[in-house]
């Protein structure tokens, strides 16, 4: 009888472990993990949805990636070790499945889930090298021309290039690594700061957008109606992301839904 007591604790506590594992894997939806110098896609979603929106964006741009990024997405080829005895055959067998098990798992692990605990709110962070607003336009270019899509929880998909601490000098030193290269003194250009804090009474609205206009400089003008460039700041707790882009009002500010419908609204009047 002590034996199957022994036994079922040891089940309990491997049922536990595994379940601790999978929690630590996804990422608890209690805590706050958004940190400094994340690249990625700040996604909102339907209440209660976070983990289910996050797990559908990040299929999405796995998908969009293949296209964009072929050369991220490719497996590394192991060359094969001629030996002399089995031995050395042996050796280098196990050497050559653990690199592909290495790589396999790389290739897996593009995108990391990032709790925010806030509602209705997600992060993916990117974990290779890539352009967020290359991927988000890639997104819209796709509803637009297939007509379709691919996700049920996600309403909207926001580039971020980088973040930092919510604290002003930090946001407006990365406003003059992010934003300024995109407004040269010598190509005067029209713009638009669209900003949105969220879970966060400290900071002032009006004080970020005047710090990150003296950053773009005096020679490029605001136009709130039709600019050539957005630049989207988004305050969530402790952390600031920005970025620049070009279609933020042609795609709805990047809303999922309002696209779709827009589309499939233009279909059904062709008709």
């Amino acid at each position: 009888m002590s034996t199957n007591v022994s036994k079922r604790k040891l089940q309990d506590s491997g049922n536990k472990q595994k379940k601790k594992a999978f929690v630590k894997h996804n990422g608890s939806t209690k805590m706050f993990s958004a940190k400094p110098k994340m690249n990625g896609f700040l996604i909102t979603c339907t209440l209660n949805k976070e983990r289910s929106s996050a797990r559908e964006m990040c299929d999405l741009l796995c998908e969009h990636v293949e296209e964009l990024y072929p050369e991220l997405c490719e497996k590394k080829e192991i060359e094969e070790v001629e030996s002399e005895n089995d031995d050395d055959d042996i050796e280098a067998s196990l050497a050559k499945e653990l690199e592909e098990m290495k790589n396999n798992k790389k290739e897996e692990n593009k995108f990391e889930i990032v709790p925010l605990n806030i509602n209705c709110l997600g992060f993916i962070r990117a974990k290779i090298p890539l352009d967020p607003t290359k991927i988000v336009h890639s997104i819209f270019e796709t509803i637009e021309s297939k007509k379709e899509k691919k996700t049920r929880y996600t309403q909207r998909v926001i580039p971020i290039m980088n973040t930092c601490n919510t604290n002003k000098p930090e946001i407006f030193n990365m406003a003059k690594t992010i934003v300024k290269p995109f407004f040269p003194d010598d190509q005067p250009k029209e713009y638009a700061i669209m900003i949105k804090i969220r879970n966060n009474s400290k900071m002032d609205r009006m004080e970020i957008i005047n710090g990150v206009a003296k950053v773009i400089g005096e020679k490029h003008k605001v136009n709130l109606t039709n600019p050539q460039l957005f630049v989207i700041v988004e305050i969530f707790k402790t952390i600031c992301g920005i970025s620049v882009v070009e279609d933020y009002f042609k795609y709805k500010k990047y809303n999922i839904e309002e696209v779709f419908e827009r589309v499939m609204q233009e279909q059904a009047e062709n008709q």
